[in-house]
């Protein structure tokens, strides 16, 4: 009972969640500026949402991707406590909440702010971003529906998936960080380059 409340009030987050991401996108697309068709070279009312300056384009994408894989991992939960046999609904839940959640909207996040945090510097690599974006959602998405079979003992050859979904997820974690890191030794850091002018009045 515990764990099936747990679950349906992790459902109730992510639906708010949910909820609030889907109205700050109408909002958006309702202040969309007249010179945005011409930048994107398309209609204007497709270059609605959040602005993705120094950025991979594909920023908002994932970060709504973070948001439904909140709502996969409540439900997963919900799932887990009415038919769980063997732990892999609770394990694809917790992936789903902890690499599908957390570690992709760290990812996006973070490439966005810790470069303007650390003297203003743009980001080394929007490619790699896109990359280890790429790699981290593919394999939590073989993960968590591998999980599932493999431990519930739907399908033998999930326990072959699962090792590759190890790998791709450590392989977008090792994107993030070297794109991090070139960020903070190669970019230059612009707040060191501005002039202090001290007026005296």
């Amino acid at each position: 009972m515990l764990r099936c409340s747990a679950g349906l009030a992790a459902l109730f987050l992510a639906l708010v969640f949910t909820r609030f991401q889907s109205c700050a996108a109408r909002r958006s697309r309702h202040s969309v500026q007249p010179g945005c068709a011409g930048q994107c070279g398309q209609s204007e009312w497709r270059c609605a949402g959040p602005p993705t300056r120094g950025v991979h384009r594909c920023f908002p994408f994932f970060v709504r991707m973070a948001y439904l894989w909140l709502l996969v991992a409540a439900l997963l939960a919900v799932g887990a406590a009415l038919w769980d046999s063997s732990g892999g609904i609770w394990g694809a839940s917790r992936h789903a909440l902890t690499v599908g959640f957390i570690a992709v909207m760290v990812m996006c996040v973070g490439q966005r702010i810790l470069p303007a945090f650390a003297g203003m510097r743009l980001l080394w690599s929007t490619r790699l971003m896109f990359a280890g974006l790429v790699l981290v959602t593919v394999g939590c998405t073989l993960r968590v529906s591998s999980e599932v079979l493999a431990y519930q003992g739907y399908a033998n050859w999930a326990w072959s998936v699962l090792p590759v979904s190890a790998l791709l997820e450590l392989a977008g974690i090792t994107a993030f960080a070297i794109n991090i890191f070139a960020t903070f030794i190669l970019e230059p850091n612009h707040v060191q380059k501005q002039l202090l002018v001290v007026t005296i009045t």
